[in-house]
């Protein structure tokens, strides 16, 4: 199996995941506070289980910086999930850099707002 058969079926898989998801679309609500302690807000939602501040982190960053905020997942995932969930990392790092294919598939917030849900 080589590495673009991988991140396809890693995408396939979350694609799936996310149509399965579409009756549960969260809220955008961003937290009032800036993009620093945002992003680790972020981080600190995930690891206390806090889901709705790592929600309203997430929907911060992605109003200021989409571009920061999937940099900071894919160390948060591999940091905080690793091989707890190999499935969850690599479907993270799939998608952290294709746009293009967050767009095709309900947009920026939903797919950011799915896999913080799932981490």
């Amino acid at each position: 199996m080589t590495i673009e058969t991988t991140l396809n079926h890693l995408r396939s898989q979350l694609a799936r995941d996310l149509m399965a998801d579409r009756e549960t679309r969260t809220p955008f609500n961003p937290t009032p506070f800036d993009i620093h302690v945002a992003s680790s807000g972020l981080q600190k939602g995930i690891r206390r289980g806090n889901i709705d501040t790592a929600l309203r982190s997430t929907a911060r960053l992605m109003e200021d910086d989409p571009a920061r905020f999937w940099r900071r997942l894919v160390v948060i995932v591999f940091e905080d999930v690793g091989i707890g969930d190999l499935n969850l990392v690599g479907q993270v790092t799939a998608i952290s850099g294709q746009k293009r294919w967050r767009a095709g598939h309900g947009g920026e917030w939903c797919v950011a707002s799915h896999l913080v849900k799932r981490i």
